[in-house]
């Protein structure tokens, strides 16, 4: 089913912090990337970045012995990126917590953009472990972050055909039906 959320970020609007700008991004339409089940697993960069934003999504606190979890994550191109016109940033909940690396991004981000102008937002579902370990020379406990994306190559993302114009479900992957 297709969910409607606004996005932290929208193309041509990458960056902005202007409440001006907010304001005119477009409602889009959450679209699951297609995967092959919990496989390939792709990288996410940059998580040192961003760990006030794993903060705010992790448990708090973080279990002595590390946690886990498999959350929603919107893939959202940045042509306006200054440090990469390339860039796909990944957000969760709203919060960026890393990029695709530079070297896969420009593969995934005309999909993105593409998809973002028919409306559509993409989800992947990314996987996160997170420890929190003392320093061990202020005492203080620091967050060390992974994150992993289940996106596929760019090219078995979508479907070759387009959407139909009216309203319509998309039925689960695999030989059975359920009531």
């Amino acid at each position: 089913m297709w969910g409607r959320k606004k996005i932290s970020d929208e193309v041509g609007l990458a960056g902005s912090d202007t409440r001006a700008a907010a304001d005119r991004r477009p409602l889009l339409h959450d679209m699951d990337l297609w995967t092959k089940g919990d496989w390939p697993r792709v990288d996410v960069v940059g998580e040192f970045f961003h760990k006030a934003a794993y903060r705010r999504i992790l448990p708090s606190p973080v279990p002595r012995d590390g946690t886990d979890i498999s959350v929603r994550a919107h893939l959202i191109p940045e042509p306006g990126n200054r440090h990469d016109p390339n860039a796909v940033a990944v957000s969760v909940d709203g919060l960026t917590i890393g990029h695709l690396a530079k070297e896969i991004a420009p593969e995934y981000q005309p999909m993105l953009i593409d998809l973002n102008q028919r409306g559509r937002a993409a989800v992947v579902t990314c996987h996160i472990h997170a420890n929190e370990f003392s320093d061990g020379q202020s005492g203080r406990p620091d967050l060390y972050v992974s994150a992993a994306l289940v996106l596929d190559e760019p090219w078995m993302c979508l479907p070759i055909n387009a959407e139909p114009s009216a309203p319509f479900a998309l039925l689960p992957y695999g030989s059975a039906v359920y009531e």
